[in-house]
């Protein structure tokens, strides 16, 4: 039987009985010693760190909605749909991608150099300051800045992805992930006479976030899949999608444009031990 994916609660219940079961499978073909293809070599690391942080987010995201939580769930859902988008991105961008990455690593860390110094902080002994990269040639920079923008703010990388509903739903999670008038609007209620309420639980409905959830979980295992050899997801991956009422390639593509290519190194395979839960 086929069943139709959408923001309903038949298809919620779906989710919480497919989807844990897809995530303990997944870590268990993962769980030992795998084997990224050479190609895939450089980006591997990141990308499998992020695939585990991906996973155990939407675990805890489907322990927190079984117990009653809705909107305090929300920033998760917010670090989900952008590690799922993040993974396709370095995928598709290889390893001029990890060095943007390990760049605004840098960047980041020299901010907080910066504020512990203007309280006069003690600074930590080990720094975690990136060596700048070297560029051949001035294409090779201003992609490097390109894939700089992209990785430092989600508009800009959804932009480059042509996906216009990815980042109004991103701001809709964030305004949970700060302080704002919705985290407390989320436990107040206002009556037809005006009287002003508060209820102890969240009146927020949580099917949306529950339902999509998988589809970000589904996008990130279709971007990490193919770089192990084997693709030792593919068949209970295929499987989940099936019985949740999805199907097809749900990973962005970026639009149209001509990066500098980096010289292909040779076919091969190279072993990563990866961490079982």
């Amino acid at each position: 039987m086929t069943y139709k994916f959408g923001a309903n609660r038949q298809c919620a219940r779906r989710v919480d009985a497919v989807l844990p079961r897809f995530l303990d499978s997944a870590n268990e073909v993962l769980s030992d010693e795998v084997t990224t293809l050479e190609e895939h070599r450089e980006i591997f690391p990141l990308l499998m760190g992020w695939w585990l942080f991906t996973r155990s987010t939407a675990a805890a995201m489907i322990h927190l909605y079984r117990q009653g939580f809705t909107v305090e769930v929300k920033p998760l859902a917010r670090n989900l749909i952008a590690h799922a988008f993040a993974m396709s991105w370095l995928v598709d961008n290889g390893p001029a991608a990890v060095q943007a990455v390990h760049t605004y690593l840098s960047k980041q860390a020299k901010s907080f150099s910066n504020n512990l110094v203007a309280i006069k902080y003690p600074l930590p002994e080990s720094s975690l300051a990136v060596t700048p990269p070297v560029f051949e040639t001035s294409e090779e920079r201003r992609w490097h800045e390109k894939l700089l923008g992209e990785i430092t703010s989600f508009a800009t990388m959804v932009d480059a992805y042509n996906v216009p509903m990815a980042y109004p739903l991103y701001r809709m999670h964030s305004a949970y992930a700060h302080t704002s008038a919705q985290t407390a609007n989320a436990f107040i209620t206002v009556g037809t006479d005006g009287h002003v309420g508060f209820s102890a639980e969240a009146t927020e409905n949580p099917l949306t976030d529950q339902v999509y959830m998988a589809v970000s979980v589904f996008t990130a295992a279709q971007a990490i899949g193919p770089t192990i050899k084997g693709d030792p997801m593919k068949k209970l991956l295929e499987k989940a999608m099936h019985d949740l009422g999805l199907s097809g390639d749900l990973r962005p593509r970026r639009k149209p444009y001509a990066p500098p290519r980096r010289q292909s190194s040779p076919t091969g395979n190279s072993h990563v031990a990866t961490p079982s839960a």
